[in-house]
């Protein structure tokens, strides 16, 4: 089988158990891709303003993590910066008046703007975050969310992936992901 895990959020416990199942899928011999960013993403929810210093962090202990994996012969990282958002030759709206406007903005079945929303949340700690004050914040989440949406659709069917696994639904660009999954009609665990 082809299994896919997405890699974007990397805190204790949550990282550490997905390389357990890494683990799992490559002792029964089947096929992984480990889908990471590569310092690509414009915000995610561990760095939502891409500060240099956490990027490179992350992708230390991503790395580190990696390394204590064994029977990697079927492992296969995938960057996702390889992927050109030049290609998606997409630009969803950038700017809301209100949170209702954001809360309405949907890419085909994607409710980004509701994804974007609780990304935004989670990272300012604002039930009702001030959406002009957070303006380039918001977009970035956006940009990315877009970005991992098309991106996962693509790979997704390239791969030919059975089983998908995803940190959870609720953040933008693991909506995002999750969303995809769904659309090409690839089974996601969460």
């Amino acid at each position: 089988m082809n299994i896919a895990f997405f890699t974007n959020y990397i805190h204790t416990p949550h990282f550490e158990t997905e390389l357990e199942l890494i683990q799992v899928h490559l002792d029964q011999g089947d096929t992984v891709y480990h889908f990471v960013c590569d310092i690509h993403l414009l915000s995610c929810d561990y760095n939502a303003t891409g500060d240099l210093l956490k990027c490179i962090a992350c992708k230390s202990k991503r790395t580190k993590g990696q390394e204590l994996l064994t029977n990697t012969a079927n492992y296969h990282e995938v960057k996702i910066s390889k992927f050109q958002y030049k290609e998606l030759n997409t630009t969803p709206k950038l700017h809301f008046n209100s949170i209702k406007e954001l809360r309405e903005l949907k890419i085909e079945q994607f409710e980004i703007g509701d994804a974007a929303l609780s990304s935004m949340v989670s990272i300012v700690r604002d039930p009702n975050p001030d959406l002009i004050v957070n303006k380039d914040l918001l977009s970035n989440i956006i940009l990315s969310a877009d970005y991992c949406y098309h991106y996962f659709q693509s790979q997704l069917q390239a791969y030919k992936i059975d089983t998908f696994y995803n940190f959870n639904g609720r953040f933008a660009t693991n909506r995002a992901a999750l969303r995809a999954a769904q659309k090409i009609g690839v089974p996601t665990l969460m």
